[in-house]
């Protein structure tokens, strides 16, 4: 019987499905980050979510793991090596339809200054001509990544009658309806709107630098739901003040624990937190009751048929 510790929290589906397909199921939702080591001896699956970065150190006890499950999009808090020989798989599916409705929420949001016309509002200011919005048709989007979430909200802005760009390193061949497979010079030089959907690598660290600024075609709006660490927080202020940017909505932040913020680091934070260009939410563009039972959904079926291949063994 294949045995799976859950360390974070799931929906109860994930342990029902996995319990029904004859897994025995540890759930170990409180389980302090320090004890998880000491709990993998006889373990064949290890759940996470964001709880805990899987590192190394981690397997510094013998143990029998042949899956590492990330009940989330990505597996960037996922770093072990090869010489393990453990698979790594995520749930992306899971959340991709919720990630692409609030980034299409941020960008109506975006175009039409919806934060400065709400605040506006409510000082008793009635400023009409100051927030004439944008329509979507009028415009070109971007995105950048065309995997689960790229591909949705590509699917979500058709009806708008914009324009879509679409550049995706690794895959060619996604023209669907009016999205537009294009190269990255391309999406830079013509989009009014940028949205970013890849995973956090060595690669796209960083990626939202002053370069990135730099090199666009003229102010745009950007979007980014994917991985706060795509950006470069003090390039993001240097083109706020440039005027780079016509609007920045942001669900990610390079640095999450605002609680711990301080000195330098908590100024340019506040600064970012008061520009009136800025729309932010705390990463929840995926946080939907929907997604939250379809990740464990994704998650369940995997890890099944994982096992159920006659060659894993």
């Amino acid at each position: 019987m294949r045995s799976v510790l859950i360390i974070d929290d799931v929906h109860p589906i994930l342990i029902e499905r996995l319990e029904k397909a004859g897994f025995l199921v540890r759930y170990l939702p409180e389980i302090h980050p320090d004890n998880v080591s000491a709990q993998l001896a006889d373990i064949d699956v290890l759940v996470v979510r964001s709880k805990i970065r899987v590192t190394d150190s981690l397997l510094k006890f013998p143990n029998s793991l042949k899956l590492i499950a990330r009940a989330g999009s990505g597996t960037d808090n996922i770093e072990i090596s090869e010489k393990h020989g453990i698979h790594l798989i995520s749930a992306p599916e899971g959340n991709a339809q919720a990630v692409a409705e609030h980034t299409l929420m941020f960008i109506l949001a975006l175009v039409n200054k919806l934060k400065s016309a709400d605040y506006s509002v409510g000082k008793f200011q009635w400023l009409r001509e100051q927030h004439r919005g944008l329509e979507l048709a009028e415009l070109t989007v971007g995105i950048i990544g065309h995997g689960h979430v790229g591909s949705a909200l590509a699917k979500l802005l058709q009806p708008f009658g914009c324009r879509i760009l679409a550049y995706d390193k690794y895959k060619t061949g996604f023209e669907f309806g009016k999205t537009e497979a294009c190269s990255y010079q391309q999406l830079m030089e013509h989009s009014d709107v940028i949205s970013f959907h890849v995973p956090l690598t060595s690669e796209t660290q960083s990626w939202i630098n002053d370069s990135w600024f730099q090199s666009l075609g003229k102010p745009v709006f950007l979007v980014n739901t994917a991985r706060g660490e795509l950006l470069d927080l003090s390039a993001l202020l240097n083109a706020l003040e440039s005027n780079h940017l016509a609007g920045v909505a942001l669900d990610v932040l390079p640095n999450e624990k605002l609680s711990k913020i301080e000195g330098l680091e908590r100024v340019s934070y506040e600064k970012l937190f008061q520009h009136p260009k800025v729309l932010l939410t705390p990463h929840v563009a995926g946080w939907t009751t929907a997604s939250y039972k379809k990740i464990s959904e994704v998650l369940a079926e995997k890890i099944i048929s994982h096992f159920a291949d006659t060659n894993i063994k």
